[in-house]
């Protein structure tokens, strides 16, 4: 159940954010960060490395922008009580 109560958050967060207010309709032209929340990941694989990450491979693959080639892209975090947050953001030239 909650995975799908999850699935349908994102979904309505996707709609809100990114169609009401910049007319992306197309979920594949972002890029995206997912934090799942909980201690055990926030001491470990936090959102901060995943962008470093994200930032290195992109550079070393040749893509146009740190994010996967791709701009603009969503952080969805995860937390108690099936909370969702979600940030916009922006991927710079590679360079």
């Amino acid at each position: 159940m909650v995975p799908k109560v999850v699935a349908k958050g994102a979904a309505q967060c996707l709609v809100e954010t990114f169609s009401a207010r910049y007319g992306i309709k197309d979920w594949n032209s972002l890029f995206y960060i997912v934090h799942p929340g909980g201690p055990g990941v926030l001491n470990n694989p936090s959102v901060f490395f995943v962008l470093d990450e994200m930032r290195r491979r992109s550079a070393k693959e040749g893509k146009a922008t740190t994010g996967e080639g791709l701009d603009p892209g969503v952080l969805f975090g995860f937390g108690p009580g099936v909370t969702i947050e979600t940030i916009v953001l922006r991927s710079f030239a590679t360079d």
